[in-house]
């Protein structure tokens, strides 16, 4: 098992932050983390809440797919993920 640091950002709320996680985690249980961080984060519990609907973007890869794990899309350590 490997872990990458990933730069996160989301526009919505005007915040980032860093994220370690395992490279063998899908897209898929990464969008629940990620919303999961935020929600911690900011405190927006109601505001901010997982849905299907959101989609992860690496700067330098394209979306990400929820079926592939992010070793399997290429995310390297340093890369920036946007959540729309």
């Amino acid at each position: 098992m490997n872990k990458i640091l990933v730069d996160v950002f989301c526009p919505a709320i005007s915040k980032r932050f860093d994220l370690l996680a395992d490279d063998r985690i899908k897209g898929q249980k990464l969008k629940e983390i990620i919303t999961e961080q935020i929600k911690s984060i900011t405190g927006y519990d109601n505001l901010f809440s997982y849905s299907d609907d959101i989609v992860l973007i690496c700067g330098s890869k394209g979306c990400i797919d929820p079926a592939l794990s992010i070793s399997e899309q290429d995310i390297n350590n340093g890369d920036t993920i946007m959540v729309v």
